[in-house]
């Protein structure tokens, strides 16, 4: 019967020494009684230094995620004789350092059934949980100023709406756009580019109170959210101080640089109940703050959605407007006052709307600016232009000069 228990037990050694996970046996009183390469390895501990050791005393490092002492429950192992998972969130202190590990214990039995000690299992997970933390950083964070991304901001401001709703608060999106940003990359560089933009989003961070956040959604936009305001001067005081900034120089490789940012602001129940809503409002005042000279911060109104889908369908009218053959030029001559002759023309551009009738220039023209129809109704223009000069020689009309309004990004085209 010895032999034959000595031969269990040294069975019992091979295959706890060979396997991946660190194992530590105790007695029933938490004696250590065995241990593997892996634990000796984990804890920078050789296998003598270890025997005979108290285990509370041995793994006297653990700690709890919230910072506790942990220690395992050998009693509760030994008394309940039942198996105990030690979770995934414990930390325990070596010689190497701080290991992150999971683990468990169970009871060992004799012959007879009876408790003789415990098995404790743990494994080194600091690894797997790096992996993890860069995967989820990957995943909700912007590599590039470490804010939280698009992903990371539903989910905050998801959360934000119902805590609203819940304690009927009210809570604020705030839409920011760097004026001109593309001017900093194509003339100073990416790399400067992207200098500004970190630097934009740690000044950002330090106007917002903690409950506040601010993520990075592309580009050069960042988006604030403010849960638990009082009052809609909540977020115009936070939008005040952020422009206030924007009024010192940005240095930019030794230099200062100025640049100006527009925001637009929309205020939960207000501008909207739901993610979509509020964000598309908050979008639209952004929209109009830059058409107001940019460096300015607007609150979302009713009215500016009817602004905006007047813009649209103007903007998609004006890509038919061409072929469809709305457009018409007005000659203005030019007298010279002394003999009272023409001496000249200008082209002036009309354009008559089916729906809306004579669209004045000042309503349609920086709209085709900004979409880049200009460069074909500017080529429109230069070819009617020509064309009726050449109409009235051939009607036997002397040849005069006719000038005409071209767009800065005519200029731009190769031809």
């Amino acid at each position: 019967a010895y032999q034959e228990l000595r031969k269990q037990h040294e069975w019992l050694r091979i295959t706890l020494s060979s396997i991946g996970e660190a194992v530590i046996t105790t007695d029933e009183n938490g004696t250590v009684t065995f241990s593997n390469y892996e634990i000796q390895k984990l804890l920078g501990l050789s296998e003598d230094e270890i025997s005979g050791m108290k285990l509370d005393k041995l793994l006297s490092g653990l700690v709890d995620e919230n910072g506790n002492v942990f220690k395992i429950p050998i009693k509760d192992v030994v008394n309940l004789g039942v198996l105990m998972n030690l979770g995934t969130n414990i930390s325990l202190m070596t010689r190497h350092g701080k290991k992150l590990v999971s683990g468990a214990a169970a009871p060992i039995r004799n012959n007879s059934g009876a408790i003789i000690g415990t098995v404790i299992a743990l494994k080194d997970i600091t690894e797997i949980k790096k992996k993890e933390e860069i995967l989820y950083n990957m995943e909700y964070y912007d590599s590039l100023t470490g804010l939280p991304n698009r992903s990371l901001f539903t989910d905050r401001l998801k959360m934000a709406l119902a805590q609203s709703k819940r304690n009927n608060e009210m809570c604020a999106l705030i839409i920011l756009d760097l004026d001109n940003f593309k001017a900093i990359n194509d003339t100073l560089g990416h790399s400067v580019g992207d200098m500004l933009l970190k630097q934009v989003a740690e000044k950002i961070k330090g106007y917002l109170r903690e409950v506040d956040t601010v993520a990075r959604i592309g580009g050069d936009e960042f988006i604030i959210i403010q849960p638990q305001i009082k009052d809609i001067s909540d977020a115009t005081r936070a939008a005040d101080r952020i422009l206030r900034k924007f009024q010192q120089p940005w240095i930019l490789e030794g230099k200062e640089y100025y640049i100006t940012a527009s925001m637009g602001i929309g205020i939960y129940p207000n501008d909207g109940e739901d993610q979509q809503t509020i964000f598309k409002n908050a979008d639209t005042a952004l929209y109009r703050a830059k058409e107001l000279g940019r460096n300015n911060y607007q609150l979302y109104t009713e009215s500016m959605n009817q602004k905006v889908f007047q813009r649209l369908d103007i903007e998609n009218s004006l890509r038919r407007a061409v072929e469809r053959e709305e457009f018409v030029l007005f000659y203005q001559p030019q007298i010279d006052i002394r003999n009272g002759k023409i001496v000249g023309f200008e082209a002036l551009l009309r354009w008559y709307h089916p729906d809306y009738g004579l669209v004045p220039p000042m309503e349609f023209i920086p709209i085709a600016e900004e979409s880049g129809i200009i460069v074909s109704i500017g080529e429109w223009v230069l070819k009617t232009a020509c064309m009726q000069n050449k109409k009235w020689i051939d009607s036997g009309l002397e040849p005069h000069l006719i000038a005409v309004n071209l767009s800065a990004r005519q200029f731009q085209q190769n031809n």
